[in-house]
């Protein structure tokens, strides 16, 4: 496996604890935290599968919401006027 060297920053109290941990189970600093790193991938991964979720609901909710399509380009910078002539004609005023 081709493995890759990366620089953190860490404060002092978060050093001593990972060199304390390291210390008492006898491992090399660097397999505490790739045992760390792998731990919250895994626990992270559960959220990425809520986003699929995420994704299929907002696909169900925009095929619920209204939407306009008149083929005008610049709706965009008209819509008071367009909103306003909607309700106008909605509410005969």
């Amino acid at each position: 496996m081709k493995t890759k060297i990366y620089s953190l920053r860490m404060s002092q109290e978060v050093r001593r604890d990972l060199e304390r941990v390291a210390r008492s189970r006898k491992v090399k600093v660097s397999q505490v935290i790739h045992t760390a790193l792998r731990e919250w991938l895994a626990q992270n991964q559960k959220d990425i599968s809520n986003d699929k979720e995420q994704r299929r609901l907002h696909a169900i909710a925009a095929r619920l919401i209204g939407t306009i399509h008149s083929g005008k380009r610049d709706n965009s910078t008209r819509v008071r006027e367009i909103v306003q002539a909607h309700l106008a004609e909605k509410h005969g005023r």
